[in-house]
């Protein structure tokens, strides 16, 4: 099927299948991020939104000047590399403590931010255990165990918010966002190599992605339990 075929047509289409799925996928949660983490109003959002949208579709044009001028070969690696790079910093969040000290500063702390903060975040984590189980890459105990461990988390960091304590994160937390964020990423390249073939006809592709979610299962287990030990110490659940 892909005898004859330029050598440089894998890393087109793995590059082109990542650039779409995480184009679409973060364009369908940009505006609420930005108002959940940062408290922009919707004017400001929308005003972000369509600059976007224009430097999305104005530097293509830029990007063919320089592929003219330096080379197509060196302008896709170049273009890989800055996608990659740019999909890792949106996959790696800044912890509340971050953005939460930015929005106090500049005054805008919303009530909105403060709850949909948490939603979003396990919106975005459920969406991607919810893909990864269609396509046979994650167990359904899997998705209870880290569902479980998140809504009970935020359950408590609500109330926690209400009453002004901060619970800090532990470092199996903090492991836990990495690792799935990290693994997230590693499925997905192993899934689209295995789709063309790279890969070989045997290669164990629900095993390995299973064994990599497990991980983040049992660090989900850890954190949440230290993190409930914590709150039950901070907060005053008589009131």
């Amino acid at each position: 099927m892909f005898k004859g075929h330029p050598k440089g047509l894998y890393a087109l289409a793995l590059a082109n299948t990542g650039e779409r799925f995480g184009y679409y996928t973060m364009l369908a949660i940009f505006t609420l991020f930005l108002q959940a983490k940062f408290g922009f109003s919707a004017v400001a959002t929308s005003n972000i939104f369509a600059g976007f949208l224009a430097l999305v579709y104005f530097l293509p044009l830029l990007g063919g000047i320089l592929a003219d001028k330096f080379g197509y070969g060196k302008m896709v690696v170049t273009g890989i590399i800055v996608m990659f790079a740019g999909y890792v910093a949106l996959a790696i969040p800044a912890s509340n403590g971050v953005d939460g000290k930015i929005a106090r500063k500049k005054g805008i702390v919303t009530v909105f931010g403060q709850l949909a903060d948490p939603v979003a975040d396990k919106i975005l984590t459920t969406a991607a255990l919810l893909a990864f189980m269609q396509f046979g890459l994650c167990n359904i105990w899997i998705i209870m165990i880290v569902l479980l461990r998140e809504f009970t988390i935020t359950s408590f960091r609500l109330v926690a918010t209400a009453q002004g304590i901060v619970i800090p994160a532990n470092i199996y937390g903090k492991l836990k966002t990495i690792s799935q964020m990290v693994f997230s990423l590693v499925i997905m390249i192993l899934a689209e190599l295995n789709d063309i073939g790279v890969l070989g006809e045997n290669f164990p592709i629900s095993a390995v992605s299973n064994g990599l979610l497990w991980i983040t299962a049992a660090l989900c287990v850890i954190s949440g339990v230290i993190y409930v030990k914590q709150s039950i110490k901070l907060i005053d659940f008589s009131k």
